[in-house]
């Protein structure tokens, strides 16, 4: 809930996003949280604050 996840951990998820959203043809703007769906703490308050940086990361990457 209150840690941040770290540099590499990030990156790599960045990574694995862009791979998912250019596979299967998905934009980055469907990237959630599971409580956007379902009454959780996932993905915990300090990554789902940060799902709008990812949307934007995945959004670079993929160019």
């Amino acid at each position: 809930m209150t840690v941040e996840p770290p540099a590499a951990q990030w990156n790599a998820l960045i990574a694995m996003c862009a791979y998912v959203c250019t596979q299967y043809g998905i934009s980055p703007d469907e990237i959630k949280g599971h409580r956007d769906y379902y009454n959780t703490l996932c993905p915990g308050d300090k990554l789902y604050a940060k799902l709008p940086a990812l949307r934007t990361a995945v959004r670079t990457a993929i160019g």
